[in-house]
């Protein structure tokens, strides 16, 4: 909490007066142990009613002014304001000219209050409340702490107004990192020597309410999964008015950070693989990525994830993860070839990948070709395991020049993708897979938005700052119309 330096002086004074009070009430030194449970209320009831006598000392001096233009008070309903110190019930007169033709509402036009609003800073705590956990908790949260009960759907209103705001700071701050790219060298504040970028996809589950017969007819429009339409066209049969179709989504994290970081930079987004990789590389450009940057991408084999990195970054070398290598190709491989037992099947796989580390990929791949093609040769009809098999030779056809591990460990990269899988877990899934969790499609990527500047060190912060001045510049422009 910061106090701008102006203050600092009145507000050693008014404390002096505040402790010159207790010290008369016989205030038990004992008692200070807790202070911040009965002096912060103190002083927050202290704030309410300065911020109570400011807004109406304003309120006089800005209607004395308008009555001598000749506007006189047409109504003067009341509105209450949701501070972090407490309710404000304020009037907030309208007045009129009615030769002029003028209006003016002047809480509106002074201050932005206007009906049941709340103060920006009490928009910042919900809104962080809500990015990180169930709206309703959100509000409990709140009202734990500030003890005021913001309502229940203030939570969610206020949460979703500002990750909707949040993608397009995120936009704006993506093509400034990127604007760095195209400076010479000798002009940029850091050019990084290497960089490391990871990328993955996860799915969440979306669905929008609506009646039975809309959402029949949106299911076989879309052509949903038939377990899907299966739920819905059982659902309506029961007799049920609502229904919601639901549809998993992919979304997509990445990371990118130098070497030497321990921190890396992160972004969640819901969009195509191509264009959340180009925002990479914009994010990668606040790390001092430039055209002669050495960058490794780790990922997992997903279809084009490979490709994608290749078109963006110049310098850029590809590895293939090294546990779903090992894990979910040569182990599941080995236990289709009948060995069950887990032991020997992980043997069966390790032995293959130390293999590969010291730079024999092609040898390994040799052998596994060998035993497919004899296995084939063998067998008048192809087996569950030749199958498998012939599937782990393609894809390590495909990967063969992406598992220089001992290479890249030796210089000090990991070789997993286990940084970006982390990653999911507290970017995306910790939030928007909670239990029972089904989002509107629009309302994906704005969430997604808001929790990337809420984890990434500074941007939260910016990102407000970035918001009061567009609000202000909106209100400007309003009140000037």
């Amino acid at each position: 909490m910061t106090l701008h330096p102006s203050y600092e002086e009145l507000a050693q004074t008014q404390g002096q007066i505040l402790a010159k009070l207790l010290f008369e009430r016989h205030l038990r030194p004992e008692s200070m142990l807790h202070c911040d449970a009965w002096l912060f209320p103190l002083i927050l009831r202290v704030g309410f009613w300065t911020f109570t006598f400011f807004v109406q000392a304003h309120m006089a001096k800005a209607l004395k002014s308008l009555q001598d233009r000749g506007l006189k008070r047409h109504r003067c309903p009341c509105i209450q304001v949701v501070t972090r110190m407490g309710r404000l019930r304020l009037e907030s007169p309208y007045l009129y000219n009615r030769d002029t033709k003028q209006g003016a509402r002047p809480l509106k036009d002074i201050f932005g209050f206007y009906g049941n609003c709340s103060t920006p800073k009490v928009q910042e705590v919900l809104a962080d409340f809500g990015a990180h956990d169930a709206f309703a908790l959100a509000q409990e949260r709140f009202k734990r702490h500030y003890h005021e009960d913001v309502g229940d759907s203030a939570p969610r209103t206020l949460t979703l107004n500002s990750a909707h705001a949040a993608v397009e700071f995120l936009d704006h701050k993506l093509a400034q990192m990127q604007r760095s790219y195209e400076l010479a060298p000798a002009h940029r504040l850091t050019v990084a020597q290497d960089l490391l970028v990871q990328a993955d996809g996860c799915m969440l589950r979306t669905g929008q309410t609506m009646t039975a017969k809309e959402a029949l007819a949106w299911a076989h429009a879309q052509d949903l999964h038939p377990k899907e339409l299966a739920r819905l066209e059982e659902a309506a049969a029961q007799g049920k008015t609502r229904l919601r179709p639901q549809v998993w989504r992919e979304v997509h994290s990445g990371l990118t950070r130098q070497k030497e970081q321990r921190e890396p930079s992160v972004l969640a987004r819901r969009c195509s693989r191509d264009e959340f990789i180009a925002q990479l590389f914009q994010l990668g450009c606040s790390h001092g990525l430039a055209f002669q940057t050495t960058v490794l991408a780790i990922g997992d084999g997903g279809g084009g994830l490979k490709e994608g990195f290749e078109e963006h970054f110049a310098h850029i070398s590809y590895l293939l993860d090294w546990r779903h290598l090992e894990e979910e190709h040569l182990q599941e491989t080995a236990v289709k070839l009948g060995i069950s037992d887990k032991t020997l099947s992980k043997r069966w796989a390790r032995v293959r990948m130390e293999r590969i580390a010291k730079g024999e990929a092609q040898a390994v791949l040799a052998d596994l070709q060998s035993s497919y093609f004899k296995r084939q040769d063998e067998e008048s009809e192809a087996s569950e395991g030749t199958e498998r098999l012939g599937r782990l030779v393609k894809y390590m056809e495909k990967f063969i020049y992406c598992m220089d591990y001992d290479k890249w460990r030796e210089e000090g990269w990991p070789i997993a993708s286990s940084e970006v899988e982390s990653l999911h877990k507290r970017l995306t899934q910790k939030r928007m897979k909670l239990n029972g969790a089904c989002w509107r499609e629009d309302n994906l990527d704005p969430m997604l938005a808001l929790r990337t500047v809420s984890i990434n060190p500074g941007w939260w912060e910016e990102f407000w700052r970035w918001k009061h001045r567009r609000d202000a510049q909106a209100r400007k422009t309003q009140t000037a119309a």
